[in-house]
């Protein structure tokens, strides 16, 4: 099987996106009046909300032919994806909530790692705290609310591997896209192949560097590179879109530090990579991690800008910091987080838990935080002051 990343560029991709515009206005129009959408329209593209700013000079071609700029919205080619930003853009002028985009999932409690930065790292632990009813609800009620995507996370959710399966067809009955957020602990070929058979779609495995020695430090486990690596190679020969989750640290701000690290994930066949800064909650508010500066969020989100432009084959680089910095937060309105205890939050980075999975519906404690009003976010605390306190640095690598 032909194990290369497809990408869709040049005339294919303005093809596409003409597609893509048309199917939008023919959506907003049937759904408001030409007068009214055209109005709403026009502010959205004015808006920084608008999910249509700051797109890629590529997207991604999965094996089943749906194209993505990110996995966190549906495929491009999907009449789901117009059906979306015509949804967005009657939102924002109604003053109504966004809608839904995924629900963060935890679906274990336990996990082979503690890695110091985790924003789970206070709720893990020997025994599973959510039974699998649980669960299965709760993917039925993000589906029922509206969500595209589910994302199974943990701890390491491959520690609930009898259980993914019936999650994974869950989804799929429910018509949900699904993603696993996994360190690659038990993901191999024919774990995941069994997965994709059921609905998989693709799997984002934590690789905080393109050595051993620093993923070492950074988990905690002389063997967790090898063991991310051959998720990802499974991934892809299975024929999952493949994504990494990458803490953001001083190779990564360097530019030339930067390119190696996308050409080696690359290499591998990852499609997407999304960069985190520290967050000073969970693992990381215990052991001291710091955000990033105003200059280096600046030189984070040039570096990426600089990398998704064009045509180059390279994997899509994205940051959720980043993206919520001109936008605001989402939490609560575009996606929410059930943690391994089964509490619900806004965000992994909001302490406050709003509702609890085990003991309500996650459907109820939806409907009461998206008529709330928007979290006041967490985007200061992911860029600390310009001039660093004494001993203050990027988390070490």
């Amino acid at each position: 099987m032909d194990d290369a990343v497809r990408y869709v560029t040049g005339t294919e991709k303005a093809l596409l996106e003409a597609r893509i515009v048309g199917a939008l206005l023919a959506r907003g129009v049937a759904r408001a009046g030409p007068a009214a959408f055209g109005r709403a329209f026009r502010d959205y593209l004015r808006s920084p909300r608008n999910l249509l700013r700051g797109g890629p000079g590529r997207y991604v071609r999965s094996r089943h032919g749906e194209v993505f700029a990110a996995t966190a919205m549906p495929p491009l080619n999907d009449p789901s994806f117009p059906d979306l930003v015509a949804e967005e853009v009657m939102a924002i002028a109604e003053g109504r909530p966004l809608p839904l985009l995924f629900g963060l999932l935890s679906v274990s409690s336990r996990c082979p790692y503690r890695c110091p930065h985790c924003y789970a790292l206070p709720e893990l632990g020997p025994e599973e705290a959510v039974p699998l009813e649980a669960l299965v609800q709760a993917v039925r009620d993000l589906a029922e609310a509206g969500a595209r995507a589910v994302f199974f996370t943990g701890g390491e959710p491959l520690m609930r591997v009898e259980d993914l399966p019936v999650l994974v067809r869950t989804a799929r009955e429910a018509g949900l896209r699904c993603f696993l957020v996994t360190t690659g602990h038990r993901a191999d070929r024919e774990v995941l192949a069994r997965l994709a058979e059921g609905g998989l779609a693709g799997v984002i495995v934590s690789l905080d560097g393109r050595d051993a020695a620093t993923v070492a430090r950074s988990k905690g486990n002389p063997g967790a590179f090898d063991v991310a690596v051959s998720a990802l190679r499974a991934a892809v020969q299975v024929g999952l879109l493949a994504s990494v989750d990458c803490m953001v640290g001083p190779e990564v701000l360097d530019p030339e530090g930067f390119d190696r690290y996308l050409d080696f994930v690359g290499d591998l066949g990852v499609h997407f990579v999304n960069f985190f800064p520290a967050h000073p909650s969970g693992g990381a508010a215990v052991h001291g991690r710091f955000g990033l500066t105003p200059a280096e969020h600046a030189r984070l989100e040039s570096l990426m800008a600089r990398n998704n432009r064009g045509a180059r084959p390279r994997p899509l680089a994205w940051s959720a910091a980043v993206w919520e910095a001109p936008r605001g937060c989402v939490g609560g309105h575009q996606f929410i987080y059930a943690n391994p205890l089964g509490q619900v939050r806004a965000c992994p980075f909001l302490p406050r838990p709003v509702g609890d999975i085990v003991q309500g519906r996650l459907r109820d404690i939806l409907a009461t935080l998206r008529t709330g009003p928007a979290p006041s976010g967490c985007a200061p605390d992911l860029v600390r002051p310009s001039v660093p306190a004494p001993g203050d640095r990027l988390p070490p690598r």
